[in-house]
């Protein structure tokens, strides 16, 4: 992963460039690649595509960000240029869209959205933001949120010894979820931090802090696991 995503960010280097105009506007370059990516992410499930092949894809993204996080304006850069490239919303509707609940492939989605992020990243907050109050569809991304702490609630107060496995998995899960709301509304972002509070745009909505103080509540946070 780490050799296809630094092969994609350093694609246009192995071309020398030449002097004349007309062949150089044939050069592929990165966004060029990052382009196709994004297109076969958004369209896998009607593709037909490996839900294999998608999550590691999604993994060498995220990597592409991942590997500069020391350097905070290289790491700004690449989260704008993905966000240009219209990857923030992408991925919004690729988690809304996945009917199975699957844990893996959900986990890598909210993992790869913490990423695009970090920081407290406000263009991508700001695209978040416009594409929330502009796609009445986006209800769907808060009813997947809901569903899923929902799910986590049930889970955690289940006693039963059947489930511990399936618990820590999607605890794990649930961390991701509640860090990426997190970072939705990082650096005070009030126009996240109240559209989450109420969906002002939507048909129905979500109380997610309330669901957030249940999920917390159901983790019995003691003085062990704090």
């Amino acid at each position: 992963m780490n050799v296809l995503s630094d092969s994609v960010m350093n694609f246009s280097n192995a071309f020398v460039e030449s002097e004349e105009r007309e062949l150089r506007e044939f050069f592929i370059n990165t966004e060029d690649l990052l382009l196709k990516f994004l297109n076969f992410l958004e369209f896998w499930i009607q593709k037909k595509a490996s839900k294999k092949s998608v999550i590691f894809l999604i993994k060498a993204l995220s990597r592409i960000i991942k590997n500069v996080q020391d350097d905070e304006e290289e790491m700004a850069e690449r989260q704008q240029m993905l966000d240009r490239l219209n990857a923030t919303r992408i991925f919004i509707v690729l988690i809304w869209d996945e009917k199975n609940d699957d844990n893996e492939y959900l986990f890598h989605l909210f993992k790869f959205m913490g990423w695009l992020l970090l920081g407290g990243n406000p263009v991508g907050q700001k695209t978040i933001y416009e594409f929330f109050i502009s796609n009445s569809a986006s209800e769907k991304f808060f009813r997947k949120a809901n569903d899923l702490i929902l799910k986590e609630i049930a889970t955690m107060n289940s006693s039963s010894r059947r489930t511990m496995n399936i618990s820590k998995e999607i605890s794990q899960l649930g961390m991701k979820l509640l860090r990426l709301l997190q970072l939705f509304c990082e650096g005070h972002n009030l126009d996240l931090q109240n559209y989450l509070r109420y969906q002002t745009h939507s048909k129905n909505n979500y109380d997610l802090i309330l669901l957030t103080t249940k999920l917390l509540s159901s983790y019995k946070i003691n003085d062990t696991n704090f």
